[in-house]
């Protein structure tokens, strides 16, 4: 299954393949605002994602995620971005690894990602977590941070849950991968490859 990521400089969103024509605003030399809509795919860029020239993917809700190894285009017009995005359930399940194990405590919109990926509404999380759903909104809108205990609970539950099984074995060997969090450590970029038809994480430099 493949997945058409479809952002700009100052947006962003994964779209169906025939998304509607965009409505661009310019000034004109009276300083007034002009609307010219016109459909990016006409006005098409082909690029190559490489290691050195990745792709921002921003359409999974993360603003850290650059894949290479796929084509995406830029629209000679608005210069928006768009790439369709192949094994995309495969794609996401090796970012949410990248989560729970990272050393970091997990940001609102890492929380966010988790949750969805488990398919659970927000009041039902946070039910699971032991708290009110206005406090567990409050952790995912970045407005209270949460103890180190939650974002523990947070990965374990995934972890057990979710459809990873080296994350599940993980999990159930309860190693430093997991519960290991550290508030002040340095956060890594989380970066793919599509090679072979399958997406490979791409090892961070020491």
């Amino acid at each position: 299954m493949a997945l058409r990521d479809f952002h700009g400089r100052h947006g962003r969103g994964a779209v169906a393949p025939d998304h509607p024509p965009v409505a661009r605003t310019m000034p004109d030399r009276h300083h007034h605002k002009v609307v010219e809509a016109h459909d990016c795919e006409e006005f098409p860029v082909e690029l190559q994602a490489t290691l050195s020239k990745p792709y921002h993917y921003v359409g999974c809700g993360l603003n850290n995620v650059y894949l290479a190894g796929i084509r995406y285009w830029l629209c000679g017009r608005c210069r928006k971005q768009y790439a369709e995005i192949p094994a995309i359930k495969e794609l996401h399940r090796l970012i949410a690894r990248a989560l729970v194990c990272q050393p970091a405590l997990l940001r609102g919109e890492e929380m966010r990602f988790l949750r969805k990926r488990l398919g659970k509404k927000s009041a039902e999380f946070a039910a699971i977590l032991g708290v009110v759903p206005e406090t567990y909104s409050r952790f995912e809108n970045e407005k209270q941070e949460p103890s180190p205990t939650y974002d523990h609970l947070v990965r374990l539950y995934y972890a057990l849950h979710s459809d990873d099984v080296e994350l599940s074995s993980v999990a159930r060997s309860a190693t430093d991968a997991v519960l290991g969090a550290k508030k002040k450590a340095r956060r890594p970029r989380i970066a793919a490859t599509m090679k072979d038809n399958e997406w490979h994480p791409v090892p961070q430099a020491a």
